[in-house]
């Protein structure tokens, strides 16, 4: 029951906004107060815009959590549709994530264009991996052979697979944040992946978040 109501509220992120595959990064009850900080939208309820990659991370390792653990039935549909929904969206306006605006969000950026940028370079290895997730997961759920075609696109066409690799070579700060984003997009891409090219990559990838997630005794990790 609990899970179910969490898988709800999540879901719920996505209808609230009037943009098929744009989750809402929060939202507040008529009557609560709203929080200063942010871009608000809607009435009743109101909404949060600039939704990050970060949300996004955790809906499709939701996703892919509640795919696995629950019985088969009318949520599990609706977690399907609404990663295919978030998928469609994404790669529809060319790797970003668009916002009421009519422009990507903050941080939802995960083009080459992006990856190419002064501030996307650092930033390539974590989001190359979190697109993968995302393309890996919503294959699995919905089993659409277009997503597997999506997905090694982008994996070796425009060379993710290779980018996710090089986070040492790239990184220019440590991030907490950045490490459990990483291992939240390892866990399903990693335990969904049977190309042995591919998982080899991916392995060398955690390998390099690893040793420095292993120096902090992170109990979350380890």
């Amino acid at each position: 029951a609990r899970a179910t109501r969490a898988i709800e509220a999540v879901l719920y992120l996505e209808q609230i906004t009037g943009i098929p595959g744009f989750p809402a990064r929060s939202y507040i009850r008529p009557g609560e107060p709203q929080p200063a900080d942010g871009f608000w939208h809607g009435e009743d309820p109101r909404w949060k815009g600039d939704t990050s990659s970060d949300e996004i991370v955790g809906h499709f390792y939701l996703f892919w959590a509640a795919h696995e653990l629950l019985p088969d039935g009318p949520l599990r549909q609706r977690v399907r549709e609404t990663a295919a929904r978030i998928m469609d969206h994404i790669v529809r306006n060319g790797w970003y994530l668009i916002d009421v605006t009519g422009n990507p969000t903050r941080w939802g950026r995960w083009s080459p264009e992006y990856f190419a940028s002064k501030t996307g370079y650092p930033d390539s290895p974590l989001n190359a991996v979190e697109l993968l997730m995302f393309l890996k997961v919503t294959r699995h759920l919905t089993g659409d052979a277009r997503w597997d075609r999506e997905y090694r696109r982008v994996a070796y066409g425009m060379g993710y697979a290779r980018i996710a690799a090089e986070y040492r070579k790239r990184r220019e700060e440590l991030n907490y944040s950045d490490e459990e984003l990483a291992m939240l997009s390892f866990a399903p891409l990693v335990s969904l992946e049977k190309d042995p090219a591919l998982l080899a990559r991916y392995r060398e990838a955690m390998r390099q978040w690893w040793t420095n997630i292993v120096r902090e005794r992170n109990p979350l990790w380890i």
